[in-house]
């Protein structure tokens, strides 16, 4: 299986922007740096999963 075959078990991650080396985002809001980046959930169908209000 090449990395470009789907697999139903694996999820999938849409990253808007530039994905950085360092791991690290930032809060537009605040101008603080967060540790992680920031990703949307893809449904099977490609969908954005929108997460629900505090998630």
């Amino acid at each position: 299986m090449s990395d470009q075959d789907y697999d139903p078990e694996r999820p999938v991650y849409l990253r808007i922007g530039d994905w950085h080396p360092s791991e690290v985002s930032r809060n537009y809001a605040t101008g603080d740096t967060e540790a992680g980046v920031s990703v949307y959930d893809l449904a099977p169908d490609g969908s954005i999963v929108v997460p629900s209000e505090g998630e």
